[in-house]
């Protein structure tokens, strides 16, 4: 996952508009901006921080308007998710899609 401005450099009282992307290797899809799944998400500007006012839903899924000159940072962190695989085979195909042979070997070792 990453966050994505449609521009980088902005002047005070420009929109800051970014897209939260989730994929891999920087290929994937916009998502829209869902408050529930985040456990943090503010602007950051010099000595203050601002919470993202998105809407549930938004694309792009982040809106801002600094207000103050020099770098502004978007901080955001995910709530905890838990993927359950309920057929073992399912999650070997994953994996081996995924990673070398050789890597899941050390892998296995934590199970035998």
């Amino acid at each position: 996952m990453w966050i994505e401005p449609d521009d980088f450099t902005l002047e005070p009282g420009q929109t800051l508009s970014a897209h939260i992307f989730v994929g891999e290797e920087f290929s994937g899809a916009p998502m829209p901006w869902r408050p529930n799944q985040y456990t943090r998400s503010e602007i950051l500007q010099q000595d203050r921080s601002v919470e993202i006012s998105s809407r549930l839903g938004d694309r792009p899924a982040i809106h801002a308007t600094p207000d103050q000159p020099g770098l502004t940072i978007v901080a955001f962190e995910m709530a905890p998710h838990r993927l359950t695989y309920r057929d073992w085979q399912k999650f070997v195909n994953f994996v081996l899609a995924r990673w070398p042979q050789n890597e899941l070997l050390g892998f296995q070792k934590l199970f035998d």
